[in-house]
């Protein structure tokens, strides 16, 4: 069985439940049969921030990651918000760490896709595997590090599409009326056949792991987003006498096209696998929601946070969860409840150096304890009356030996 983790970043809408009602398919098919959560997302709210959050459970103060770009090493420049950036392990990482095969492929702060990460079984595509900088489309060389590993670079390079390779019919299932585009004043269709070149190349990468699919694979398309923008831009340039734009029509088409897309996930990864669709918009005001169906989800609706999602599918993995994510699993949503809190922290799955050895661990915490500090608790297995009352006792009888 698969857990299937989709982010389809710019498609929630700004009404609630507001794709699914446009996009009657797939996506209904897995919301009438499974749970729809609407979510809270937490800023900052650009792309890289918010797909950071997703991925790895935690607050954008603990992954470090709080922009879409970054300055570069020597300072003459920004780049990509990347890997090195983030300071916490990412859902992939934390799975292939237990040893289940994983991928993440078109993940924002996943360049270099080589990092030191205590794992086998793990897939890497950076969205750099997708980004085209020639005008000729024979001229891509294939940046370093963006695939992990290095021995399916020959394989997945031969996937990529880039701009020049879209036609116009597959452009007039985005713009019916393309030919309205007044292509003199507006450049909006050169910007939507890039973008539907960067989803294709991505999804052709993602879909080329899913034929034999690994324990968890995780996938990010901001194809809403990418083509949201050069409509909002450019809609003014080639206005009809009604005051309406060839334009109006591509976000609508751009989510039947993602529905679509999970369609061949769903087919690829069979009935039998777990499906993850998160959806957030490219404003705060956008209701994100989660659409989830699989073996291990129980029918519902109800509320959540963007945090909870990774902790959610750990408790799906059977995975200890940590006890400083920032989120916690979705219980409504699970027919077996998750377990508690097992391991402090899931940083040593990224670095085997991020936290001090086990011994100067428990060093510490003797240090702590002869003073008599005692365990938060999610460490305890407390509750907040318990902790306090337990300190109170642990002061007074420090006071004592000392007299006070």
């Amino acid at each position: 069985m698969t857990i299937c983790l989709i982010h389809l970043h710019g498609a929630a809408g700004p009404e609630p439940r507001s794709f699914l009602q446009r996009c009657p398919l797939r996506l209904q098919q897995l919301a009438s049969a499974g749970a729809v959560f609407e979510l809270d997302v937490p800023p900052p709210h650009e792309e890289a921030p918010v797909a950071a959050t997703l991925a790895t459970g935690m607050l954008a103060d603990a992954h470090g990651i709080l922009t879409n770009q970054e300055p570069r090493d020597d300072l003459l420049g920004v780049r990509p918000a990347s890997s090195t950036t983030r300071r916490r392990a990412a859902l992939w990482e934390i799975a292939a760490a237990h040893g289940r095969s994983a991928a993440a492929v078109g993940w924002p702060s996943t360049h270099p896709a080589q990092r030191p990460i205590r794992a086998s079984g793990l897939v890497v595509v950076t969205p750099e595997f997708a980004v085209h900088r020639s005008r000729h489309p024979d001229i891509w060389p294939l940046p370093s590090d963006c695939i992990q590993p290095e021995a399916l670079r020959e394989e997945l390079a031969s996937l990529r599409i880039c701009a020049p390779d879209i036609t116009a019919e597959q452009l007039a299932g985005l713009a019916p009326a393309l030919a309205e585009i007044d292509q003199d004043r507006d450049d909006s269709l050169i910007r939507l056949a890039a973008a539907l070149a960067t989803c294709a190349t991505i999804h052709g990468a993602a879909t080329r792991l899913a034929e034999n699919p690994p324990d968890l694979l995780c996938v990010h398309i901001s194809f809403a987003a990418d083509v949201a923008r050069p409509c909002a831009k450019m809609r003014d340039r080639s206005l009809r006498t009604d005051g309406s734009s060839p334009l109006d029509e591509v976000p609508g088409n751009a989510l039947t096209f993602l529905d679509l897309l999970v369609g061949r996930y769903m087919n690829l990864c069979g009935p039998e696998s777990t499906y993850i669709i998160c959806l957030d918009g490219p404003s705060p005001s956008a209701h994100a929601q989660v659409v989830m169906h699989g073996p291990s989800i129980k029918p519902g609706q109800g509320k959540a946070s963007w945090l909870d999602i990774v902790p959610t599918i750990l408790a799906m993995l059977g995975l200890p969860l940590a006890s400083d994510s920032d989120g916690k699993p979705i219980e409504a949503a699970l027919r077996n409840a998750a377990p508690s809190p097992s391991v402090w922290t899931h940083a040593e799955s990224l670095h085997q150096e991020a936290l001090p050895a086990p011994a100067i661990i428990a060093g510490i915490r003797d240090d702590l304890s002869a003073q008599g500090y005692t365990a938060p608790p999610r460490i305890a297995g407390k509750d907040v009356g318990q902790l306090i009352e337990a300190q109170k006792q642990a002061l007074r009888s420090v006071l004592a030996q000392r007299g006070g």
